[in-house]
């Protein structure tokens, strides 16, 4: 990824190794510019990819779309949804080794409601020690729902 383009949005790029090294990096089809697109994690057959966009539906955030390879070039992105993305960004995609579960960085944060009394207060300031405190955290979630079957 590199910021291209008079906007300096990030766009997603491929290098195909050749017989003397790396060719010079061409944008894949899906990442025109006119939205940014980070963080790609790519399968190792290039199957597909996972990368973090402020593409519709996200445009004010990032959030995680998917796409995958059509022929020689790719289709669609598709958004992961709302029960993976978060109303904050979500981005820095990762695949663990056998491609099926999906790591990624989150500044999601459970919701507080006001007014507060003395007892729940204290309960939201002890949330900003835990796990979802808005702090860019480490999350993981299945890719099973949108990939095919591996059949054995």
């Amino acid at each position: 990824m590199k910021p291209d383009g008079a906007k300096g949005k990030f766009r997603l790029f491929r290098a195909q190794r050749g017989d003397a090294g790396f060719e010079n990096p061409l944008p894949v089809s899906f990442s025109n510019g006119k939205f940014t697109d980070v963080d790609p994690a790519v399968a190792p057959d290039e199957s597909f990819i996972v990368f973090g966009s402020n593409r519709p539906p996200a445009l004010t955030h990032i959030d995680l779309f998917i796409v995958f390879k059509q022929g020689i070039g790719w289709g669609k992105p598709q958004h992961l949804g709302n029960l993976i993305n978060s109303p904050g960004s979500d981005a820095e995609a990762r695949l663990s080794p056998d491609h099926r579960t999906l790591y990624f960085s989150s500044d999601r944060v459970t919701p507080t409601a006001f007014p507060e009394n003395k007892i729940t207060r204290l309960s939201d300031l002890q949330a900003m020690t835990e796990w979802d405190n808005s702090l860019y955290n480490i999350w993981f979630v299945s890719l099973d729902t949108f990939l095919p079957v591996i059949r054995k």
